[in-house]
């Protein structure tokens, strides 16, 4: 099951060329989204960082494309496939 999910993962990489900047942070916000929150000192420190990564991600994006629509677009792919994971 954990293979097939990698494979598939893998898969979506390659389909959507994720560029070796987007992978760094997509993998720093999967990081991220798995820490527990009891062991954190500071959540709102936490809080801050991820959604600096996040903001990171569409700032990488926006630097690759021109078009708007076609940064949302790309935006939401990566997303989508974060949330799959």
């Amino acid at each position: 099951s954990q293979c097939v999910r990698m494979r598939h993962l893998s898969q979506e990489f390659g389909w959507l060329q994720i560029t070796l900047q987007e992978f760094l942070c997509m993998k720093a916000l999967l990081f991220f989204s798995i820490i527990p929150v009891d062991g954190l000192k500071n959540q709102k420190l936490f809080d801050e960082l991820r959604m600096n990564y996040i903001k990171e991600l569409d700032r990488i994006i926006a630097c690759k494309r021109k078009n708007p629509t076609s940064c949302s677009r790309r935006f939401y792919q990566l997303t989508k496939v974060l949330d799959s994971v």
